[in-house]
């Protein structure tokens, strides 16, 4: 869904089964990239009420990669968030309020979670879990 005047552009290549991406753009000029390979992946992004957002999103490497998860909510203008999640069972949840934030996420393995929330101008999280059972709140 991408109501905004102009300028938003979204790009989604899945390879494998049962994978997900619902992207909502409701601005300008808003990115958003999902790149899912494997089964079972969702990624779900909603760059809402703001200009300039981009959202990038690669879940898998390899078909026995599965069941990854993102969520990444972007209110406000020119915001960022990269994922990368290799391995299966891997989830990020992102939030970002404000102006000018920037959120990256890399996780490889299994079962690992990162759940963060971004309020205001200029932050930065840069989040980066290896191995199994890892979790960042």
């Amino acid at each position: 869904d991408q109501d905004g005047a102009e300028g938003n552009v979204a790009t989604i290549q899945q390879t494998g089964w049962f994978n997900e991406a619902i992207i909502n753009q409701d601005s300008e000029e808003n990115v958003a990239n999902v790149d899912q390979t494997g089964k079972n992946m969702l990624a779900t992004i909603d760059q809402s009420n703001g200009v300039g957002n981009i959202a990038n999103v690669v879940q898998g490497d390899d078909a026995l990669d599965n069941a990854n998860q993102v969520d990444v909510d972007q209110l406000g203008n020119f915001n960022q968030v990269t994922v990368t999640q290799l391995g299966s069972l891997n989830t990020g949840d992102i939030w970002q309020q404000g102006d000018l934030n920037t959120y990256t996420l890399d996780q490889d393995g299994l079962r690992n979670y990162a759940g963060n929330a971004q309020y205001g101008t200029e932050n930065q999280i840069t989040i980066s879990q290896s191995g199994n059972n890892n979790a960042t709140v």
